[in-house]
């Protein structure tokens, strides 16, 4: 099976809620695909964000990087909603930071979503206004 029917599946167990399915699902994808896309990784990563497991999370980046996945901008996206939603701003800063050196590691364009600036901007104006200009430079 291609690495797309994985996605597709994976994310469907996901949106029903079933992680476990899901979970059975990326371990089958993992050992029979012989290219690693990340989007699979992705689907699986985001589902464990949302459900605040982070260390399922540290697990399976560390396991996506040995098995030859590589991290895109996406990964780090998911990364940041997470931060944002724990309202752990330094944490979305440096998963911006990574997100748009993986971008232009990989010849795209990523710009962090509107809500993610919107939320940093305030950090900025009350914590680190250094960081503000650097920031102002990458957006």
């Amino acid at each position: 099976m291609a690495n797309i029917s994985y996605l597709n599946m994976i994310q469907v167990l996901v949106k029903l809620k079933d992680l476990s399915g899901a979970e059975t699902c990326y371990k089958e994808w993992e050992s029979n695909c012989s290219t690693h896309d990340i989007r699979v990784v992705n689907s699986l990563l985001s589902a464990y964000t949302k459900e605040d497991r982070l260390k399922k999370v540290e697990i399976l980046k560390k396991r996506a990087k040995q098995i030859g996945a590589r991290l895109n901008a996406k990964t780090w996206e998911i990364f940041m909603e997470y931060y944002l939603r724990k309202g752990d701003m330094k944490s979305v800063l440096r998963c911006v930071d990574r997100g748009i050196k993986k971008s232009i590691s990989h010849s795209r364009i990523w710009v962090p979503p509107n809500e993610a600036i919107l939320a940093v901007m305030p950090y900025f104006e009350e914590e680190d206004s250094e960081g503000a200009e650097s920031c102002d430079v990458v957006l």
